[in-house]
C-alpha cells in the first residue's frame, strides 16, 4: 500500500544554501604581473671587480665633472656685500688604472664585455617596462568586465555554476566576445551553461585527454540566422522544438493542430558546436582514412578545427556550401575562434570540486551522502505514516448502544451529555472503550539521528556551519573551540581554493580572447584615450605568447569568499594596537606617512567606515637653510 506521506528532506537546499555564499559573495580581484626575469651579475660576463670599480670612479668623475662645468658656466653665487666672489674647487682625478687592467688587450676585452653587458641590461630594462604596463592594462580590464556582464555580470553566472557543481560535481563557465546592445563595442564574458548541455569525448579519462567537447544549443532560427550569416527564414525548416513564447501564441489559434502536426509550429533549432582536437571527422572510427577526399580533408583542415552541425541540416552552419566564395580560404572557416588549443585549454572553463579516477567526469560532493539520503527520506515518511496513524482516535462501542455514542461523538461538541439505554448492569467501560495505538518506539529517533550524523560528516553539513555547537555541547576551552574551528574549516578552505583556481582560469582565457577580439576602440570608454593606444600596441599588435605564457594570472586569496567581518576587524584591532604607536613615529621622523594610512584604511575597510579624512598628510618642507658665512667672516 503507498504511504499516505512522502517525505524529502531537503538536505540539497542545505549544501547549496551553506556553502555556495561561503564560496563565492562577491567577484575576486583579478591580478596580472608579467613573469620576473633574472637580473645576471657582471661577474658572469667575465667582468672583474676592479674593472667595475674603476668604471664606476670614471662615472662618478663625469658626474662631478658636468655639475662643476654647469657651476661655472652659472657664475658665483651672490654674496655679502664687500665680499669676494667664492668659486667651488673642481672635482678630483679619478683613480689611475689598476695594474691588472693596464694591459690594451685585457683592458679592450673588458671594455666589450661590459659595453654587451649594459646593452643587455638596457634590452631586459625595456622588456620589463613593456610588460608592465601590459600586465597594468590587462589587469584593469579584467576587473572591469566582471560587472558588465549581461545576465547579472560575473557574480551570479559563477554563483550559477558553483550551485550546479555543488549538486552534479561540476559547473561551466563559457568564456566568448559578446556585442553590447546598441554600439559595436565588446566585451569579454565567461557565461554560465548547465553542464547538461556539455558532452565529452567519451574515450577520454580526463578533460585535458579529451580530442574534442561539445556544446549543445538550442536557440530562436532567426538568431542562429543571423549568428552565421544566412538570409531571413533559411532555415526555417530546419527548426526542430518549439518555444514556450509560441506555445502560448498556439493556444488562441484554431489552425493550430493541424499547424503542429505539419511540423510548421517550431521556432527552435537544437545544435551543436564541436571543438576539435583530432581534425573535422577524417579520422574517426568507421571512416575510409585511405580515402582520397578524407585524407585531403585532413590536409585542408588540420588538428584544431570548430564544427557546428543541427539534426537534419545536410552540412556545417559554419561552413555551408552555397555560402563558400571560389577564393575563400575553407581553413579559415572551421579554425577556432580564440586558439585555446595553444595553451592546452578548452573555450569554457570546468569547475569540480573532487575528481573520479580515470574519469572525464567528477564525484558530487553529495554524491557519498545519497544513500544515507534516501534512508533518512524513508525512515521520516515511515515516521510520518506511523505518527498519523498512532494519532488516530478509534472506539469502540458496545453494539446495543452504538447508535447513541456514535450520534454524540460526531457532533464535536465539547462537552456532551450522553445517556446510554440498554447497558443495565454492564460497566462504563464494558460499553465504549477507546482503542490505543502502541506508540513509536525510541530506537527509530536514536536510529535517524545516527543517519543523520553519518550524512554530515560525508556532506560536510557540521553544526559549525549552522551556527551551532559541534555536537550540542559548548566548548569549554578556546583550544576546544579553536580544535573545531580548524577541523569545520578543513572542506570549505580546500573546495574554496578550488573556485580560485577556477576563477583563474577564467582570467586567463578571458585575456587570450580579450587579445583576439578586444580593440582599442573596445577599451577607450574603460581606460581612456592614451592607454587605448598602448593596448593596440602592447596587447593587439604582439604575440599571443606574450599575453598568455608571459603573464602570471591570479586572484586574491580569498577576495571570493564572504569576509569574516568580526575576524578583520579583531585583527585590525590589534593591528593598530601594536604597529600604529611605531608607524606614526617613523612617520613622523621621515615625513613618510604611507605605512600609517595603510593601517588606518585597512581599519577602515575592516568596519566599513571611510578613512579618507583621516589619513595623515605628509609635513610641509623644512625653511631653506641660510648659506654658510664666507672663510673672512668666520675669521672675524
Amino acid at each position: 500500500m503507498k504511504p499516505k506521506f512522502m517525505m524529502t528532506v531537503n538536505k540539497a537546499f542545505e549544501l547549496v544554501a551553506l556553502f555556495g555564499p561561503l564560496l563565492y559573495h562577491d567577484n575576486p580581484i583579478r591580478t596580472v604581473t608579467p613573469r620576473k626575469l633574472t637580473q645576471f651579475p657582471p661577474e658572469l660576463y667575465g667582468i672583474t671587480p676592479e674593472f667595475l670599480q674603476y668604471q664606476q670612479a670614471g662615472e662618478q668623475y663625469q658626474q662631478a665633472m658636468m655639475q662643476y662645468e654647469q657651476t661655472m658656466a652659472m657664475g658665483p653665487p651672490p654674496q655679502a656685500e664687500g665680499q669676494p666672489p667664492m668659486m667651488p674647487p673642481p672635482p678630483p682625478m679619478p683613480p689611475m688604472l689598476p695594474p691588472s687592467l693596464q694591459d690594451p688587450m685585457q683592458m679592450q676585452m673588458q671594455q666589450q664585455a661590459f659595453a654587451m653587458y649594459q646593452e643587455q641590461s638596457k634590452a631586459q630594462q625595456d622588456v620589463a617596462m613593456q610588460d608592465g604596463f601590459r600586465a597594468d592594462l590587462i589587469s584593469q580590464y579584467l576587473n572591469y568586465t566582471p560587472n558588465e556582464m549581461p545576465g547579472g555580470g560575473l557574480r551570479l553566472h559563477a554563483q550559477r555554476a558553483i550551485n550546479e557543481a555543488l549538486l552534479t560535481g561540476r559547473g561551466v563557465l563559457w568564456t566568448q566576445p559578446h556585442t553590447m546592445p546598441g554600439s559595436q563595442t565588446r566585451i569579454i564574458v565567461s557565461e554560465f551553461d548547465s553542464v547538461a548541455n556539455l558532452l565529452l569525448d567519451p574515450d577520454a579519462t580526463s578533460v585535458e585527454d579529451a580530442k574534442f567537447i561539445v556544446r549543445k544549443c538550442v536557440h530562436p532560427y532567426w538568431q542562429v540566422e543571423d549568428d552565421y550569416g544566412y538570409e531571413r527564414d533559411e532555415l526555417k525548416n530546419y527548426t526542430h522544438l518549439e518555444s514556450q513564447t509560441n506555445q502560448g501564441f498556439l493556444q488562441t489559434d484554431p489552425n493550430s493542430k493541424n499547424e503542429r502536426a505539419n511540423g510548421q509550429t517550431n521556432d527552435l533549432i537544437v545544435y551543436y558546436k564541436i571543438w576539435s582536437k583530432m581534425g573535422c571527422g577524417a579520422r574517426l572510427s568507421g571512416v575510409d582514412k585511405q580515402s582520397e577526399n578524407n585524407q585531403q580533408l585532413d590536409q585542408v583542415f588540420g588538428d584544431y578545427c570548430y564544427i557546428v552541425v543541427a539534426p537534419g541540416i545536410p552540412f556545417p552552419l559554419n561552413l555551408a556550401p552555397h555560402k563558400i566564395g571560389m577564393d575563400e580560404d575553407l581553413a579559415s572557416k572551421l579554425a577556432w575562434e580564440v586558439p585555446y588549443y595553444a595553451d592546452e585549454r578548452w573555450p569554457c572553463s570546468i569547475l569540480d570540486f573532487y575528481s573520479e579516477p580515470n574519469s572525464a567526469w567528477p564525484k558530487s560532493p553529495l554524491a557519498p551522502g545519497l544513500g544515507w539520503l534516501k534512508f533518512i527520506n524513508v525512515m521520516m515518511s515511515a515516521l510520518a505514516n506511523k505518527i498519523w496513524t498512532t494519532q488516530r482516535t478509534i472506539i469502540g462501542v458496545k453494539k446495543s448502544a452504538g447508535g447513541n455514542v456514535k450520534s454524540t461523538m460526531e457532533t464535536g461538541r465539547d462537552l456532551t451529555v450522553l445517556e446510554l439505554d440498554g447497558v443495565d448492569g454492564d460497566r462504563l467501560d464494558q460499553v465504549v472503550s477507546f482503542l490505543q495505538a502502541p506508540n513509536v518506539q525510541s530506537d527509530v529517533w536514536t536510529i535517524l539521528d545516527a543517519a543523520m550524523e553519518e550524512f554530515k560528516k560525508v556532506t560536510g553539513l557540521s553544526d559549525l556551519l549552522h551556527g551551532l555547537p559541534a555536537g550540542g555541547s559548548q566548548s569549554r576551552s578556546a583550544a576546544d573551540a579553536q580544535a573545531k574551528q580548524q577541523g569545520v574549516n578543513i572542506r570549505p578552505d580546500y573546495m574554496a581554493k578550488q573556485v580560485e583556481a577556477w576563477a583563474t582560469e577564467q582570467a586567463r582565457k578571458e585575456a587570450m580572447c580579450a587579445r583576439w577580439f578586444i580593440e582599442a576602440m573596445d577599451v577607450e570608454p574603460v581606460l581612456g584615450p592614451q592607454a587605448a593606444q598602448v593596448w593596440q600596441a602592447l596587447v593587439v599588435d604582439q604575440d599571443v605568447n606574450k599575453v598568455v605564457r608571459e603573464m602570471e594570472y591570479r586572484v586574491e586569496s580569498g577576495s571570493a569568499r564572504k569576509p569574516n567581518k568580526d575576524r578583520d576587524v579583531a585583527n585590525s584591532n590589534q593591528a593598530m594596537t601594536q604597529l600604529f604607536p611605531p608607524l606614526f613615529q617613523y612617520a613622523m621622523q621621515t615625513g613618510n606617512p604611507g605605512p600609517v594610512n595603510a593601517l588606518i584604511g585597512q581599519l577602515g575597510h575592516a568596519i566599513d567606515m571611510p578613512t579618507d579624512g583621516m589619513m595623515l598628510s605628509p609635513p610641509p618642507p623644512p625653511p631653506p637653510q641660510a648659506p654658510p658665512p664666507a672663510p673672512e667672516q668666520a675669521a672675524a
